[in-house]
């Protein structure tokens, strides 16, 4: 059998195999290691893609190719206490349901940070008064406690709640009329990592337009193009996926490996067309130039 350090030097020179070797070797005490945090079999799920996902974006960074074992599991940890301080703070905010006017089901973090979902919630946010609009403004967007908003506002914390309360089943009447207007995805989309994973940018029921960006390295010493395949589904191995076609991205400097960093931008419009954009990462950001490799050039999701 194989030593890690032979693998991550294969993997590193481009083979594919070598990292699901990895994958395959680690892929159950990982998820056992995220159990002990999380106690859900899906989050530890979850946890483990994102892992393998991170381990193989900085595995150019790893000094010492024998330590990987420890290194990797490292990052299953870092992941794992990540979800559960996120869940710690979703669970404190249910006093109040605050989240249930939400069409789809979506996390306080990812309904906080995503563009698509703020401008859905100011746009209903035009339905409430002005004091009711500086409570949602404190309480979600700027993070504060019930009783931080009731400090700021000068109200009884009682009647934080029970305005919340209020505020929501007429937020949740206009959200869901907005979301019937507008596009949602059908499907998760992401791109395939090696070993056959499928990492999600974007969750099923996002609302559109929306877009992220992410930063990708290259594997090897003067690597040329940076090639990524993407994805669409709703389950964690691409081979049961759709794939939406796969993209070259060239044109940026050439160094040692882990060293040109390229900010890579997906974008998804309300129709369901699918683009992407990247920039080099340097003091002067610079065009980097996207080629489709196979599929289409206009590359469409699924919405309802």
């Amino acid at each position: 059998m194989l030593d890690d350090a032979i693998l991550i030097e294969q993997t590193l020179a481009g083979s594919a195999s070598a990292f699901e070797t990895l994958v395959q070797r680690y892929k159950g005490p990982a998820l056992a290691m995220a159990m002990q945090y999380v106690h859900n079999f899906h989050d530890a799920q979850d946890i483990t893609q994102e892992a393998f996902f991170s381990a193989y974006i900085y595995l150019p960074k790893l000094t010492d190719p024998s330590r990987f074992k420890p290194w990797f599991f490292q990052i299953v940890i870092n992941h794992a206490k990540m979800l559960v301080r996120t869940q710690t703070r979703r669970e404190q905010r249910e006093e109040i349901a605050a989240l249930d006017w939400l069409a789809a089901p979506v996390e306080y973090e990812r309904f906080v940070e995503s563009l698509a979902w703020r401008e859905i919630i100011e746009k209903a946010m035009e339905s409430l008064s002005p004091s009711n609009q500086a409570i949602v403004t404190l309480y979600f967007f700027d993070d504060r406690t019930c009783q931080e908003v009731a400090d700021a506002l000068g109200l009884p914390i009682g009647t934080v709640k029970r305005r919340l309360h209020e505020i929501r089943k007429i937020l949740g009447k206009e959200i869901r009329i907005m979301l019937n207007e507008q596009g949602t995805l059908k499907h998760r989309v992401g791109i395939e990592t090696l070993g056959g994973i499928f990492i999600a940018f974007f969750d099923k029921g996002t609302p559109l337009p929306v877009q992220t960006t992410r930063t990708f390295m290259t594997a090897k010493d003067e690597q040329q193009e940076i090639d990524i395949h993407l994805v669409e589904g709703d389950v964690d191995f691409v081979s049961e996926c759709r794939s939406l076609g796969r993209i070259v991205a060239k044109d940026f400097s050439i160094g040692p490996k882990g060293t040109p960093q390229i900010a890579i931008t997906f974008s998804v419009e309300k129709d369901g067309t699918l683009s992407v954009d990247a920039v080099e990462k340097k003091p002067q950001e610079k065009r980097v130039t996207i080629k489709v490799k196979t599929g289409v050039e206009t590359v469409s999701v699924q919405v309802p």
